[in-house]
């Protein structure tokens, strides 16, 4: 023969509580966001190199 009824614990439910802790100081936001100033200076820089080595093997022949 089986049963359907529910098994029954005589213990309470325990909760667990996150520890209290005392928030430290905000740390600074930093190298979160992207400077579109940067990637473009580094853009620019790339094809002016990329420039002065193709002039400097043009005039070499």
């Amino acid at each position: 023969p089986t049963t359907t009824e529910a098994p029954t614990t005589t213990e309470a439910p325990t909760t667990t509580e996150a520890p209290t802790t005392t928030p430290g100081p905000e740390l600074p936001n930093t190298g979160t966001s992207n400077n579109t100033a940067v990637i473009l200076a580094g853009i620019i820089v790339t094809i002016s190199a990329m420039f002065v080595l193709v002039s400097k093997k043009a005039e070499q022949n």
